[in-house]
């Protein structure tokens, strides 16, 4: 038997096929923006050490330039320190006259960041930066092994319990760890929330599809 002769037994695509399609699309689109939010989430700005607590990020400022350590590279152009700070002990003598004694020390008072383009990221809100800029990394690569993950167990458990209950499942999954993650208290629940944001995605986009393709 031929394709054509099995549709004219079942029925074409018609009134009930488009508007099933069109509702699966409709969360189905929203999954491109789940695999693109981390960078967005974990996008990095410029920073420097904080020195007190009510300290703003500035170009250049008096208390930047007597705290913070800096050099000039190849272009002339003056390279901030983003890790370290100057502990100012007190004065000491020097052939140029009085001077203040320093001594660099890593930040220990959190960091002060540009917020020109991005108010507010994972990265200020969790500080990771310097000796924590591998965690910001590993979120990235938490929400593909997700995915990974999704896609093994969301394609067996469609053929066991049925496409339209998994989607379901996968569906309040994402919306549930979706809000879980923009409300992480620290990084831990946001990594936890990057992997079953990416295991809930791709349940939605792997059982949508094959539902779709035998509807």
């Amino acid at each position: 038997m031929k394709f054509e002769e099995i549709l004219t037994h079942l029925g074409e695509f018609g009134r009930y096929q488009k508007i099933q399609y069109l509702l699966i699309c409709l969360i189905a689109m929203p999954c491109a923006y789940i695999s693109l939010q981390n960078s967005f989430l974990s996008a990095s700005t410029d920073h420097y050490c904080r020195v007190n607590d009510t300290q703003t990020y500035q170009e250049t400022s008096p208390v930047k330039n007597f705290t913070i350590p800096y050099q000039v590279d190849d272009q002339g152009m003056i390279v901030w320190s983003k890790c370290e700070r100057y502990n100012v002990t007190g004065l000491e003598y020097t052939p140029d006259g009085f001077a203040a004694r320093q001594q660099k020390l890593e930040c220990d008072n959190g960091w002060v960041y540009d917020t020109t383009t991005y108010e507010n990221t994972v990265v200020q809100e969790f500080d990771l930066v310097c000796d924590k800029d591998w965690q910001k990394q590993l979120s990235k690569s938490i929400i593909l092994f997700g995915k990974l993950m999704g896609s093994l167990v969301f394609g067996q458990a469609s053929d066991r319990f049925g496409r339209k209950p998994t989607f379901i499942c996968a569906l309040v999954l994402t919306l549930l760890s979706g809000v879980g993650t923009a409300f992480s208290p620290n990084y831990i629940v946001f990594a936890i929330g990057q992997f079953l944001l990416g295991f809930g995605e791709m349940g939605l986009f792997l059982v949508g599809y094959s539902w779709l393709a035998l509807s």
